[in-house]
């Protein structure tokens, strides 16, 4: 640990109480471990998917799922932009919210995107992770809950302040936790790194993270085949094909999305 205080810890300018953070991701990015180590810090205020709670409202008025989100939650977007800005008036805001779900309002709204105090971040994973996994929650669902295309568009549309790749998060959280707490002026508090408060969400999405008392690397293995695609021998052969054409079509999106890391990483 000794080896963080030199480049994470000292001089660090507090973030002020007006900059909301909102990570935008994809489905199954591990986003959700992510949050819960930002709750154990318990010096931010975090919401919970605000905009595909909007979302949802949209498309999916009747579903059960819109009885999971914040009931303190307004139901319009320009109502949600105020309850996030009167809530940073106190405290520093973390948002995590889906770039598939959000990308429409933000895209379409410069004057909140552009403004100096809100800040952005990307997280994504490999889909050839993402995709098995997403297909154990919702084997059905469509190309756009994928959520690589959208990501990149949301990406070169607005100021992306920090990239984040999972395998990284995964690989040595301590020093991913400490990149972000350096990227936005936040102290580095430790005690994030273990979960002992108890978990705010219910479902099937989120048993394994309820689960969890830190995040950890997994040492699961993805084959692929001569080619290089994914095998994907945890997919039903019936649906094998269709979702290797979702991989197919969402690669592209994640190198993009890691080209654009690179590139903030040399000039930042």
């Amino acid at each position: 640990m000794s080896r963080l205080f030199g480049l994470f810890i000292f001089f660090v300018v507090p973030l002020f109480a007006s900059e909301p953070i909102i990570m935008l991701f994809h489905p199954r990015s591990l986003s959700t471990v992510f949050e819960r180590m930002i709750r154990e810090r318990e010096d931010l205020i975090v919401l919970h998917e605000p905009f595909t709670y909007l979302y949802y409202l949209d498309h999916f008025s009747d579903s059960e799922a819109l009885t999971t989100f914040d009931s303190a939650f307004p139901n319009s977007y320009e109502e949600m932009k105020k309850f996030i800005r009167d809530l940073s008036r106190t405290k520093p805001v973390f948002i995590k919210d889906m770039g598939f779900a959000a990308m429409d309002r933000l895209c379409s709204d410069e004057t909140f995107t552009s403004d100096p105090n809100i800040h952005f971040m990307v997280l994504m994973r490999d889909p050839i992770k993402s995709l098995p996994s997403l297909y154990r929650m919702e084997p059905n669902c469509d190309l756009v809950f994928l959520g690589y295309e959208s990501l990149a568009r949301l990406s070169e549309q607005l100021k992306i302040e920090y990239y984040l790749d999972a395998d990284e998060l995964e690989a040595d959280p301590v020093v991913s936790y400490a990149h972000f707490c350096e990227r936005f002026h936040l102290p580095y508090l430790s005690k994030a790194l273990h979960f002992i408060h108890p978990p705010v969400w219910k479902g099937k999405w989120y048993v394994h993270v309820n689960d969890s008392v830190a995040i950890e690397k997994s040492t699961r293995i993805y084959p692929r085949n001569t080619e290089g695609d994914p095998l994907f021998e945890e997919i039903d052969c019936t649906d094998r094909e269709k979702w290797l054409e979702f991989y197919r079509h969402e690669r592209p999106f994640y190198d993009q999305l890691t080209e654009m890391k690179i590139k903030f990483a040399a000039f930042n």
